[in-house]
């Protein structure tokens, strides 16, 4: 399983902007040598309490799958990279720093390549904590690794955030000068360039670290950017079908699956279109940020008029090249899928999901109250109560659910009132 990891989010204009935060696509390819794992060991060790369950750090039915699955999968492979750095994603998202910067420590210490890097470390404490806390943390890493390329990357990025981009942009070109030769500094100065809709410049830079590595996805990725951005989709196209056919990388695929999706509909071709969102949906980090909304918001523009046959094909084989990143991927895909193509009345569709989800046992509370509530539309009462109460017992006192489940008890009460006073008063009117 690759570790490396990219943030490109591409906003629903179709003009780029790579990342919410700078530079946390390009600085996950720079190799930040030795000296970047000693320094991530030397940082804190604290562990999980004896009392902290994954129900203390859920923010959404998908994070808490996510924590689970996560969990499990550290238990039997301990030095996945990836799998500390993601559980790191999630903790921090519910609050859980000091517990987030154990993961991404422990990830930087496997993986100094990868998304936990030093620089990714500062960027996180700048959005966490605030600027001193990373300029604290940036001090430090320069005391000890005064030559590391991270550090001039560092202030790069402390520039840009405040929006200094002219002193951002000679830091920028220092770094490539004195560390060129270094896959994905280059691409570090390429993304910044994008971000100022600097795009033969961005292209440029991207073909310095493509010279460097041919099939760098990174570079790649950042290239097809700024083709699309002006307007030639033609080259990008090649460009990001080999990247997606190529790539291991559940964050890669998922990038270049969002900007094929945009050409595919540009071309007409809608069904290619719909299947590569259906792609996105499933290997996008559920998330309260805005290319999570805007992945879903993809799939729901796509999907208006379409035939069931359609989107049944079309989930079919986004669900084949999403399989590939796991159980877990999966069954994020089919709980998201699920409750679109309820809203979007594909209720038979959305039904079956569902089911398959409890099936599998794969399945929490709100997803029994999910089904059950399709259930009762149906007129499949008995069902719909049975469900309602499988969703108590998983998430008890629940109001919503007690609501719905006590308001189908009362309709059920009133129908079998109402056919016994018919029954002993035949052809006359309910009082």
């Amino acid at each position: 399983m690759t570790n490396l990891f990219s943030l490109l989010l591409l906003r629903s204009q179709g003009v780029v902007a790579l990342s919410s935060s700078y530079f946390r696509l390009a600085l996950l390819l720079v190799i930040f040598w030795q000296p970047a794992i000693a320094f991530a060991q030397a940082s804190s060790e604290k562990s999980f309490g004896a009392g902290t369950s994954t129900s203390e750090i859920r923010d959404s039915r998908g994070s808490l799958q996510s924590v689970s699955s996560l969990q499990a999968l550290l238990n039997k492979e301990p030095n996945n990279s990836e799998a500390h750095f993601l559980l790191g994603t999630l903790l921090e998202r519910n609050g859980w720093l000091d517990l987030a910067d154990k993961e991404f420590e422990r990830a930087s210490q496997l993986d100094p390549s990868g998304p936990a890097s030093a620089v990714n470390i500062f960027i996180r404490k700048w959005n966490n904590s605030g600027r001193l806390a990373a300029q604290e943390f940036q001090n430090h890493f320069e005391t000890i690794h005064p030559h590391d390329p991270s550090v001039l990357l560092m202030k790069a990025v402390s520039s840009a955030k405040l929006n200094d981009f002219k002193n951002a942009e000679l830091l920028f070109r220092e770094a490539v000068h004195k560390f060129g030769a270094v896959p994905g500094v280059s691409c570090c100065f390429a993304e910044f360039l994008l971000q100022q809709h600097r795009y033969d410049e961005a292209i440029a830079f991207a073909n310095r670290d493509l010279d460097l590595k041919a099939n760098h996805t990174l570079a790649g990725l950042i290239k097809a950017e700024a083709l699309i951005a002006k307007d030639q989709y033609v080259k990008a196209l090649p460009l990001l079908q080999s990247i997606y056919e190529t790539s291991k990388a559940r964050e890669h695929r998922m990038l270049s699956a969002r900007l094929l999706c945009r050409i595919y509909l540009l071309k007409g071709m809608v069904h290619s279109a719909l299947e590569m969102a259906f792609v996105e949906l499933g290997l996008i980090e559920e998330s309260p940020d805005l290319p999570f909304a805007e992945a879903k918001h993809r799939v729901v523009t796509l999907l208006k008029d379409n035939p069931a046959s359609v989107v049944a094909s079309d989930i079919s084989s986004a669900r084949i090249q999403i399989e590939e990143f796991g159980a877990s991927a999966d069954s994020d895909f089919v709980l998201r899928t699920a409750q679109i193509l309820e809203h979007a009345g594909y209720r038979e569709m959305s039904e079956s999901l569902y089911q398959e989800l409890i099936n599998l046992k794969a399945a929490d509370g709100w997803t029994y109250f999910s089904l059950a509530r399709l259930k009762e539309l149906d007129g499949d009462y008995k069902s719909a109560l049975a469900l309602y109460a499988k969703s108590l017992s998983l998430l008890p006192a629940e109001p919503s659910i007690i609501s719905r489940q006590e308001r189908l008890r009362s309709r059920l009460k009133n129908a079998r009132r109402d056919f016994a006073w018919k029954l002993k008063h035949p052809g006359s009117q309910l009082p």
